[in-house]
């Protein structure tokens, strides 16, 4: 009997711990909605990279208006960087390079890359939204991917 009760209870114990380890109490994530300042804070024909740590989202300021653009390349999702002097945006995985407006210039990238959803806030405070995206041209020319300040 006591044999019997130890092997149930180290079953038991075995399938709590991996049921547990499917529902985590913490979440990882970053969350996919966030202010990142006013327009004013951002200077025409810029790009800018003070979320790319934090949020993966570079802003770009265009005189008509600003975008939001994730960081994350449409052939495996390696992290992109934004090379001003050549002012394209590169994969340092697969060699895939970008314009300014996403658009794939070169290399295995499929698609262009996603912009996110951006919108003012009643305050004047601009909101990113990461869960909400587009890459299709003519799409992410008009709102909710570009805020026309």
């Amino acid at each position: 009997t006591l044999g019997w009760t130890s092997l149930g209870g180290w079953v038991v114990g075995g399938f709590a711990g991996v049921g547990r380890f499917f529902f985590p109490r913490v979440r990882y994530e970053a969350p996919t909605s966030f202010k990142v300042g006013r327009p004013e804070d951002y200077v025409v024909n810029t790009v800018d990279s003070r979320w790319l740590k934090e949020q993966s989202v570079f802003i770009i300021r265009k005189p008509d208006g600003l975008y939001a653009m994730r960081a994350a390349c449409t052939h495996l999702g390696c992290s992109i960087g934004w090379f001003a002097q050549e002012g394209k945006f590169k994969c340092p995985c697969h060699g895939s390079f970008f314009d300014i407006q996403g658009d794939v210039l070169g290399g295995p990238a499929p698609e262009p890359l996603h912009r996110a959803a951006i919108s003012q806030d009643l305050d004047g405070s601009i909101r990113i939204d990461t869960a909400q995206t587009s890459h299709k041209p003519g799409e992410r020319e008009k709102t909710p991917f570009l805020l026309e300040v």
